[in-house]
C-alpha cells in the first residue's frame, strides 16, 4: 500500500522512531503523482507476474489458486527492512540445520519468507508431538510465538490459521473500498487509497502487538491471504520497531492447501492406528471420549469442534457452528499433532456434523477403523432414554423457555427437523408429551427413530476388525474402562469378535473387564508390498486383487509414457499406505470416475482411486515382491486380460481375452455383460465391451 513512499521509508533505520515515519509521510506530499507512478511501473518490472489461475498441487489435492476477489491483495512489490539479511534472520530463528531455520526464504522483505512447515513449527512446534492425560489436540491457547493475520476482520473470521490473532491492515469496507479501485482505476489509485486508510493506524497496530504480550526484540509471525503486500508491509513496519518478523510465503493459501493435503482426500492414511467408538444415540460416547482424554488417550473431537452433538437436537445449548473452513483448518491441526505411538479415538460419524462436513480424509478412517478397531457400545434403551432426559431436560434446562421452546423446534421444524421423518401424527404426539412433561416418552420416541437410522448406518462400516461391549450403566468412568480394556485385547491380539463383551459378567467371572469374547483370529498378513522409486510411500496389500489387466486407454497411455499400463485391482479395505514423514501425494483427477495418485517426491505413480473410491488399482511395477499364496501355484499377479484394446498403438500377441472397453460397477443383470465378473462384498464388477481379435492391419 504504501509502494510509492518505499524510497524514502527504506533510508531509515529500523529503530527509527514511529514518528519519523509521519514525517516521512509528510514529506511524500511534495511528490509529483507522475513521478510516483514511474517509480511503481519500475518496481512493477522487478517483479515476476502474480500467479493468477495457476495450478499448484501441494501433498495430495489439486488446487486452483484462484485471485482475491477484491483484488487489494494483488502480489504488489514487499518492503525490505534496510540492513536486514533473511538468511542470517532465518539462521538465527531456527538454527542451522534445524526443522524452524529449513525453509526460509531470502525473496520478499522482511527477516526471512518461511514457507508453512516452518511457519507450524514455530507457531505450535514439531509435528506428532501428542498431547497430555486430558490434553486437547486442537487447544491453540499456548502458542510458541505470536502470530498476526493482517487480513480484514471478515476474512479472518471466514477462516484463520489456528491460534493466529486478528490485526486487520484494513477494515471490511476498506478492503472493499482499495479492492473497488484496483478494478475500476488501476494499481496506483489503489496504492494510493490504502496509504490513507492505513497511515493513522499505524500507532494502534504497533500497540496491539505490545499488548498481545510481546516486546522489541521478540520474534512474530505474519501473514496475509496470499504473502503479498499486506503481509510484507506490516512485517516491514514491525520490524522497523524492533521485532523479529517472519513472514508466511504463499500467506493464508498455503495453509489451506496444507490442510487440503491433509485431509481433504480419501486414501490419505491416518497418522496413527484408528478406534472409531460407536453406538446407538445416548448411548454417552461424547462423554466417554471425555474420560479417556483425561486417562491421556488420544481423541479427535468432530463434534466439539463443530459446537454440535450430531443430532436434530445437536445444537441446543451449543455455541454457533463454526465455518465449514475454520472446521477443517481446526481438525488438520489437531490431525498434525497425533502421536503415531498411540491409537487416536474418533466417534462414529457420518459426512456431516451439523452443518460442518467431515473431510474426505477423516470420514475414510471412521469408515474403515483404519488399521484399527471399530468398537461398539451396546447399551439397552431405557437406559439412554434416562441418559438422554439428564442431558436435554434437567431441572435447570427446563426453567429457561428458550431451551423448551428449542426443543420443540429441532422436533417441529421442516428444515433440520425431524417432522418430515417422523410424520405429521408422531410429530403432534412428541409435542403434546413435551407440554404434559413426560421427558422420558418423548426420549424413546426419538431413538426408536434415530436406532433404525445408526443401525444401518453401523452395517456400512468397512472396519476389518470391530467388536461389541455391553455395558449396563450409564457411569462414562465404567465404561470408559471397559471399552480400553476390550480395544487393547483386540489391538494386541487381532480380534474381531461379532458377539456382545459382557463387560460385568467378565469382571464377576473373575475375567478382567472388558475381555474380549468372540473368535480370535491372527492378524490379515500382507500379500504383496511395494516402494515407490524413492521410498517415501509404500503399499501394502492385505487381499487378492479381483482383476489384474494390461490397460491400452490414451489416458493410461499419455501418463505412463508407455504403449500401455499394467495394474491391479483391489477392494480398497484391503490396501494400506505407509507415506514417510515429509513424503506427500499429488492428486490428479482424470476422468469422472478415476482419481489417480503419485509420490510427490519421485513422480512414480502409486495408485488410483475407482468407483467412489470402493476399489483401488496398484500398479504391478509397484509390488516388485509378493509372498506364495498357500494352495495354488498361479501367480495372482498375473494379467488376465487386455482392456481398452480397440485404443492401443501396438498388437499384443499373448493368448489373452483383448476387450474394447474397460471395467465398470455391475449395474445390469450378468447377463447383459460381454465380459468376465469379479465379485467383492459389496460390489460386482464387470469387464465390458466387445472381444476384439489380437491382431488387426495397420497396427505395430
Amino acid at each position: 500500500m504504501w509502494t510509492a513512499a518505499a524510497v524514502l521509508l527504506r533510508r531509515l533505520h529500523p529503530s527509527a522512531h514511529l514518528s519519523a515515519i509521519g514525517a516521512a509521510r509528510r514529506r511524500l506530499s511534495t511528490v509529483s503523482s507522475a513521478a510516483a507512478r514511474e517509480h511503481d511501473e519500475k518496481e512493477a518490472a522487478r517483479q515476476p507476474p502474480p500467479p493468477s489461475g495457476r495450478m499448484a498441487t501441494a501433498g495430495s489435492q489439486s488446487v486452483t489458486a484462484k485471485g482475491d476477489k477484491s483484488g487489494d491483495d494483488v502480489e504488489f512489490p514487499s518492503f525490505h527492512a534496510p540492513g536486514t539479511d533473511s538468511a542470517a534472520s532465518a539462521a538465527g530463528a531456527g538454527g542451522e540445520g534445524s526443522v524452524a531455520g529449513a525453509g526460509a526464504s531470502s525473496k520478499g522483505g522482511v527477516g526471512a519468507r518461511i514457507d508453512i512447515d516452518v511457519f507450524l513449527h514455530r507457531l505450535h512446534g514439531p509435528p506428532h508431538q501428542g498431547v497430555g492425560p486430558g490434553g486437547d489436540l486442537a487447544d491453540v491457547t499456548t502458542p510458541r510465538v505470536l502470530a498476526f493475520d493482517v487480513r480484514s476482520p471478515g476474512e479472518y473470521a471466514k477462516g484463520h490459521i489456528p491460534g493466529a490473532i486478528n490485526l486487520p491492515l484494513f477494515s471490511d469496507s476498506e478492503r472493499a473500498v482499495v479492492g473497488t479501485d484496483y478494478k475500476q482505476k488501476g494499481r496506483f489509485a489503489a496504492i494510493r487509497s490504502g496509504m490513507g486508510c492505513v497511515g493513522p493506524k499505524l500507532g494502534g497496530m504497533i500497540d496491539a502487538v505490545k499488548s498481545a504480550g510481546v516486546t522489541e526484540g521478540d520474534e512474530v509471525l505474519v501473514y496475509c491471504w496470499r504473502g503479498g503486500m499486506r503481509s510484507g508491509s506490516t512485517g516491514w513496519l514491525l520490524s522497523l520497531c524492533g521485532f523479529k518478523v517472519s513472514t508466511l510465503e504463499g500467506g493464508y493459501r498455503s495453509y489451506r492447501r496444507w490442510c487440503r493435503a491433509a485431509i481433504g482426500e480419501d486414501g490419505v492414511p491416518p497418522p496413527t492406528r484408528v478406534v472409531v467408538l460407536g453406538g446407538c444415540t445416548g448411548s454417552g460416547k461424547t462423554e466417554v471420549l471425555h474420560v479417556l482424554r483425561a486417562k491421556g488417550e488420544q481423541v479427535l473431537d468432530l463434534e466439539g469442534l463443530a459446537n454440535h452433538r450430531g443430532s436434530a437436537f445437536g445444537a441446543v445449548g451449543q455455541l454457533p457452528q463454526p465455518s465449514n473452513e475454520t472446521y477443517e483448518n481446526l481438525l488438520a491441526f489437531a490431525i498434525r499433532r497425533i502421536s503415531p505411538a498411540r491409537p487416536v479415538w474418533i466417534e462414529h460419524e457420518g459426512k456431516h456434523v451439523g452443518t460442518c462436513c467431515v473431510p474426505p480424509a477423516v470420514y475414510g478412517w471412521v469408515l474403515r477403523a483404519s488399521r484399527g478397531v471399530f468398537a461398539v457400545m451396546d447399551m439397552g434403551l431405557e437406559l439412554r432414554a434416562r441418559r438422554l432426559v439428564t442431558d436435554y431436560c434437567s431441572e435447570e434446562q427446563l426453567k429457561d423457555e428458550a431451551w423448551v421452546e428449542g426443543l420443540k423446534r429441532c422436533i417441529t421444524a421442516k428444515k433440520g427437523g425431524l417432522s418430515k421423518r417422523l410424520g405429521g401424527q408422531r410429530t403432534q404426539e412428541a409435542v403434546r408429551k413435551l407440554d404434559d412433561g413426560d421427558w422420558e416418552a418423548v426420549s424413546t420416541m426419538m431413538l426408536e427413530y434415530y436406532d433404525k437410522m445408526y443401525l444401518h448406518w453401523q452395517q456400512q462400516s468397512e472396519a476389518v476388525c470391530s467388536l461389541h461391549v455391553e455395558c449396563v450403566t450409564a457411569d462414562a468412568d465404567a465404561n470408559a474402562e471397559l471399552l480400553l480394556n476390550a480395544v487393547n485385547t483386540a489391538l494386541a491380539t487381532g480380534t474381531s469378535g461379532g458377539d456382545p463383551v459382557d463387560g460385568a459378567a467378565a469382571a464377576g467371572a473373575g475375567a478382567s473387564p472388558g475381555a474380549v469374547e468372540g473368535d480370535q483370529v491372527a492378524p490379515t498378513p500382507v500379500l504383496f508390498h511395494g516402494r515407490c522409486f524413492c521410498g517415501e510411500v509404500a503399499i501394502n496389500c492385505r487381499e487378492l486383487p479381483r482383476s489384474v489387466s494390461y490397460c491400452h486407454c490414451t489416458i493410461c497411455r499419455r501418463l505412463t509414457g508407455a504403449p500401455f499400463s499394467a495394474q491391479a485391482l483391489f477392494p480398497a479395505s484391503g490396501i494400506e499406505m505407509e507415506i514417510e514423514p515429509g513424503g506427500k501425494l499429488q492428486t490428479l483427477q482424470t476422468s469422472k470416475a478415476v482419481t489417480r495418485q503419485r509420490c510427490a517426491t519421485c513422480m512414480a505413480p502409486v495408485r488410483a482411486n475407482l468407483f467412489g473410491g470402493k476399489f483401488v488399482a496398484i500398479p504391478l511395477g509397484l509390488l516388485g515382491k509378493w509372498a506364495a499364496v498357500a494352495g495354488g501355484d498361479e501367480n495372482p499377479l498375473q494379467p488376465q486380460h487386455h482392456l481398452h484394446y480397440a485404443a492401443r498403438v501396438m498388437d499384443v500377441v499373448d493368448g489373452l481375452p483383448k476387450y474394447s472397453a474397460g471395467v465398470r460397477p455391475l449395474k445390469g443383470k450378468p447377463s447383459d455383460m460381454a465380459g468376465e465378473l469379479h465379485k467383492s462384498t459389496d460390489v460386482t464388477i464387470a469387464v465390458t465391451g466387445k472381444l476384439l481379435p489380437e491382431t488387426q492391419t495397420g497396427k505395430i
